[in-house]
């Protein structure tokens, strides 16, 4: 099954959710799913519909809650409240939630992982739902996402919501690492300053002094501040092995001819290598021996983890949402598109990306599908089980759906 449904998919799209896709798309979203529910802060009302049991013909017969073309028309009577004076408060939300956590496990393949934002008010029993629907095996963590700054006079004032992350099988998982984005603007800016200059030394100098004026920016990749023919390199490597048993053999200096100082517990890297780095310019000599050398780290080698702790203020994505809309607020609180498109570029697949967001009302992922369109993904929904749209498309939003 799973083959004939991927050969009718069109390859790297973000599918934009609707029950209906369930049975077409299980165990096929390749990568993730990012789901943005209500956080349950008492003042929510839900638009999703719990009737599971809708026969299809019916459904697709109804013109009550939609237009000619068959888009959602937002009504107040779609919406189901839940104040918190509800005695079922907690538990009518994870009723809601539930059953669409299973469907998404199953829609995952055995590689694919769920991103679920949330904040204080539910997070406990979020996790507590996870757990049994993925394993708590299956966790891969969360990122504590700075968002505001809240000024408001209380015991301790909340500025962070979560990002929780399970996997449908963690085990299958690769290390989570991308090309460093701080270390791509210095080596932009480094390309900026070989075409004016001719010398590495004024090079050097110059792009130093750069990088001190924009350290906060640059913050993790300050170091990467020398210059040679071959071009950016950090010569902060540490050449000595962290612990007993390391390499023990002489390294003698170019210029004195005499052994460079050895480390206590001895090299990092074995005689062949050392000499392997030198032949190829990549070895930082001291000016004499009693300074060891240094294996050159070339700034194009730098990667990206991913941290828990990731800070972008919100109100940036709400500008831009209003700048969409001529300065109007179309949305509450729409998430943050650097985010969200930094989860897709560390879990995503990029030549075969597939991303499911089934509470696509909010439409936190369209804006960042449409962003990636530079990286070869492809915007694109499920509109009752069918591969449709595209970022050329009118793309619909089926709310109700998941």
């Amino acid at each position: 099954m799973q083959a004939a449904v991927q050969a009718k998919m069109p390859r790297n799209q973000a599918v934009f959710g609707s029950f209906w896709a369930y049975g077409r798309y299980v165990d096929c979203i390749k990568d993730n799913v990012q789901i943005d529910p209500p956080y349950n802060t008492g003042s929510d009302a839900f638009v999703y519909d719990d009737a599971f049991n809708v026969d299809l013909s019916k459904e697709e017969g109804r013109t009550d809650y939609r237009d000619e073309e068959g888009n959602i028309i937002w009504s107040e009577k779609r919406f189901k409240d839940n104040p918190a004076s509800n005695g079922r408060f907690h538990t009518d939300w994870l009723n809601m939630l539930y059953p669409r956590l299973r469907i998404a496990k199953d829609l995952l393949t055995d590689d694919g992982v769920i991103f679920i934002s949330i904040d204080d008010n539910e997070v406990e029993n979020l996790i507590k739902c996870c757990n049994e629907v993925f394993g708590v095996t299956n966790r891969v963590g969360e990122i504590i996402w700075q968002s505001a700054t809240d000024n408001n006079p209380r015991q301790i004032t909340i500025e962070h919501e979560y990002v929780l992350c399970y996997a449908k099988n963690k085990s299958n998982l690769q290390p989570w690492q991308i090309p460093s984005e701080k270390a791509r603007i210095i080596e932009d800016q480094y390309k900026l300053l070989k075409a004016t200059y001719g010398d590495t030394d004024t090079i050097q100098q110059e792009l130093r002094n750069w990088i001190k004026l924009h350290q906060t920016e640059l913050q993790g990749v300050t170091h990467y501040n020398n210059v040679d023919k071959k071009g950016v390199y950090s010569n902060s490597s540490n050449s000595s092995n962290t612990k007993p048993g390391g390499y023990m053999f002489d390294i003698i200096h170019p210029i004195t001819k005499k052994p460079c100082v050895k480390p206590a517990y001895g090299w990092r890297w074995a005689e062949k290598t050392f000499w392997d780095y030198d032949r190829v310019g990549d070895i930082e000599w001291g000016k004499d021996e009693t300074t060891q050398p240094h294996v050159k780290k070339r700034i194009d080698t730098v990667t990206e983890l991913l941290k828990s702790i990731y800070y972008e203020d919100g109100r940036v994505s709400t500008k831009q949402i209003e700048s969409l809309f001529g300065k109007k607020k179309i949305f509450d609180n729409p998430k943050t598109m650097g985010l969200i498109e930094r989860l897709v570029r560390f879990s995503a697949k990029e030549n075969d990306a597939v991303i499911l967001d089934f509470f696509s009302g909010l439409c936190h992922n369209r804006p960042c599908s449409h962003a990636a369109q530079c990286r070869g993904w492809r915007a694109s929904q499920v509109y009752h089980g069918s591969a449709a749209g595209g970022v050329r498309r009118k793309e619909r939003s089926v709310q109700g759906g998941l």
